[in-house]
């Protein structure tokens, strides 16, 4: 008999990331922040789609939302033979996935630009001791709304905490979310004091 054990696990945590993947890509606060994009493409692309994109935060949304299919692909050569493309502007989450699909449905390219929460900070697939140390040393040199970003990773890495694929896993799942949730106040608070 095969032990499928860690099989189980993995799948089971699978299943789990892409839910919390989801719900991530489906808020509807404003401004959106940016994995309703990326979470609205899983629907939107073709299964033989190439995406274009360039190499910044673009790439680190698209590698945790998108969930690519066997036949599509991301490529930035493609992007330069793009000439003469329509574009779209999406800033609203509520209308993000209708408006990529109307998009991705015109012939021949497009470019489709989102306006989306600046302040949104990605996180790397894995956080050196180098890096904390320097994001921590560019907030306290003044960082524009440091409190809300520094807020906002510190409620993502609890949201993601118990995945273990998660950059950070140093907090147990029920605190965690607790903890989420007090932190996900406080920078909603954050944001109101200091609307953009």
């Amino acid at each position: 008999m095969v032990d499928r054990s860690f099989l189980d696990r993995a799948q089971k945590g699978m299943r789990a990331w892409w839910a919390l993947m989801e719900e991530h890509g489906t808020r509807r606060n404003l401004p959106m922040t940016p994995q309703v994009p990326a979470w609205s493409l899983n629907e939107a692309m073709a299964p033989d789609a190439i995406a274009c994109g360039d190499s910044g935060t673009v790439t680190t949304w698209a590698a945790r939302q998108i969930k690519i299919r066997r036949g599509q692909s991301f490529s930035f050569v493609k992007f330069a033979e793009a000439r003469g493309a329509r574009g779209v502007r999406i800033d609203d989450p509520a209308t993000c996935a209708e408006q990529l699909d109307q998009a991705l449905g015109w012939d021949g390219p497009v470019i489709v630009e989102c306006g989306v929460d600046q302040h949104e900070p990605p996180m790397p697939a894995k956080v050196k001791k180098e890096q904390a140390q320097k994001l921590l040393e560019a907030l306290r040199a003044g960082t524009p709304n440091h409190n809300r970003i520094a807020l906002q990773m510190v409620k993502d890495v609890l949201d993601e905490a118990g995945f273990a694929a998660a950059p950070v896993r140093a907090v147990p799942g029920r605190i965690g979310q607790a903890a989420s949730g007090i932190i996900g106040r406080l920078r909603d608070r954050a944001q109101n004091e200091h609307p953009e």
